[in-house]
């Protein structure tokens, strides 16, 4: 792969991941900006990070797990695998909204981690 294409590559990747990351920041800083006390904001923010981590670690290695069982990743997303993330994009948009960050904050994060 010459220069042209990795530096191309990276840029791309940087012009994708740049509207999500000013969403991101944007979701957070309304949740703590609306939050009554400093400890609120600290709270939403650190619950926010491992909701994150969860999904992007545990979360992702069950996906792929059940991908590779349900025979998706060769044959195409089975219905059930698709029901799953489903349910989980959901689930997910709705725990955010519980902790006081936007829906659509939550409803992005499993998406973006199975690679939609």
């Amino acid at each position: 792969m010459t220069l042209v294409c990795v530096l191309f590559i990276i840029l791309n990747s940087n012009v994708l991941m740049m509207p999500i990351v000013g969403w991101v920041l944007l979701a957070l800083s309304v949740a703590l900006v609306n939050a009554g006390s400093g400890l609120t904001a600290l709270y939403i923010l650190l619950v926010c990070v491992a909701w994150t981590l969860i999904l992007l670690f545990p979360g992702r290695w069950a996906l792929a797990w059940l991908a590779r069982k349900t025979g998706s990743i060769e044959n195409g997303p089975t219905m059930f695998f698709m029901t799953v993330t489903i349910l989980l994009v959901f689930g997910s948009a709705f725990f955010t909204d519980i902790i006081g960050v936007h829906a659509i904050f939550g409803a992005c994060l499993p998406v973006a981690d199975i690679g939609l």
